[in-house]
């Protein structure tokens, strides 16, 4: 059996003009970074795990979300809201035009005037030109014995300044990661998808994401994009009767998450899950025998090895479901591991997991042993 091997990639652009031939076209910037803030970006350029798969399948998925715009195929994944919400929608809206920091945005942004709400994508593209590209966050574990001072979150310099010498000194390891920042906004009328653009922290669209933010946080049923285009052109982000949302990610199975105003009736919350739940899954879930719950289990279990091997194993911890033909076992083991996993069995993603999980734990354990010496070597002078 020839196995074959993932693509090595040395930089993002090798690793987009990889997509590129995969999915037979030039690459969407919108759909990439939003990708890239979900992490299957960095996972694809990681040489321990290369996952190029889920950011195939990440890439494509959001695609088909976009290419699902004509209203007559798209089906409503909320339903609007009534006379009711409608009004609460309008005082809500009332209430966050004279928050502080919205006033002054549109005072000294703006200049007072709001934006057409066509305009908002030029606006923020060209605000993201004058800012001059994106922010990137760095997550930084302290070490022992370091707390952080009481400043609401502003580190002053030369305490930062005293850590970068306690580190160095003492050839601490950094564990940590790197995000983009990237702001949310609505596309021209029409489109129904929303966009998002890196921003830089300093900047007019860094400061804007901090306003939306602290709208989203102080009115939780409005979202990144529609806060945005609330401090921009005033419309008035309306609060649905019910929303849909499906969650995709390339480790776990597709969840449905249902936000519903308490007045809505439990007919019409059934309906609105069995209408969207159909393009998730068809038909009725059948319940699993204990055999091949317990075949998932093993598969897992057992990645590495040939289907005999397997089929030996299996039959000598279950002996009452012994098999004789190692290609029926090898279609029930994988039937059963898609079912309850929600995504194909591949023994070949195990390996390099397993390997940088393994050198990670010995990372761990080397810079425990040497900080271990350190403290005793202080200890002796």
């Amino acid at each position: 059996m020839v196995r074959m091997m993932k693509p090595v990639f040395r930089n993002e652009e090798e690793l987009k003009n990889w997509v590129s031939v995969q999915i037979a076209g030039p690459i969407d910037e919108r759909i990439w970074a939003l990708c890239k803030e979900d992490g299957f970006i960095d996972e694809a350029l990681n040489p321990e795990f290369r996952n190029v798969k889920g950011l195939l399948k990440r890439y494509r998925d959001l695609e088909n979300l976009k290419a699902d715009r004509r209203p007559t195929e798209r089906k409503p994944r909320q339903i609007p809201p009534d006379k009711r919400l409608a009004t609460l929608s309008e005082i809500i809206a009332i209430e966050a035009a004279r928050l502080p920091e919205v006033v002054r945005f549109r005072e000294e942004v703006l200049s007072g005037q709001l934006i057409p709400f066509a305009e908002i994508p030029t606006w923020i593209e060209q605000k993201a030109k004058e800012d001059g590209g994106g922010t990137h966050w760095v997550e930084i574990p302290l070490p022992p014995g370091h707390e952080l001072p009481d400043t609401m979150g502003h580190l002053p310099p030369e305490w930062l300044r005293r850590l970068a010498d306690t580190i160095e000194k003492h050839g601490l390891r950094i564990y940590g990661g790197w995000r983009l920042n990237t702001l949310s906004y609505p596309g021209p009328p029409g489109e129904n998808w929303v966009r998002a653009i890196p921003v830089r922290h300093d900047g007019v669209l860094g400061r804007l994401k901090r306003i939306a933010g602290q709208l989203c946080r102080r009115y939780p049923a409005w979202e990144e994009a529609r806060a945005v285009a609330f401090v921009l052109s005033g419309a008035v982000p309306l609060i649905p009767k019910a929303r849909l949302q499906f969650d995709h990610h390339s480790h776990m199975p597709p969840t449905i998450t249902i936000t519903v105003d308490p007045r809505l009736s439990k007919e019409e919350v059934a309906k609105l899950y069995a209408r969207h739940r159909r393009e998730l899954f068809e038909g009725q879930d059948k319940p699993m025998s204990e055999k091949h719950l317990k075949l998932a289990v093993f598969l897992a279990q057992n990645p590495s090895g040939t289907w005999v091997e397997r089929m030996s194993n299996w039959n000598a911890c279950y002996p009452q479901w012994s098999y004789t033909n190692y290609r029926t076992f090898c279609r029930d083991a994988l039937a059963a591991y898609e079912r309850v996993r929600g995504n194909k069995f591949d023994a070949q993603e195990w390996e390099p997991q397993a390997k940088a999980m393994l050198r990670w734990a010995e990372g761990l354990h080397h810079d425990d042993e040497k900080e271990g010496d350190t403290r005793q070597n202080h200890g002796r002078k």
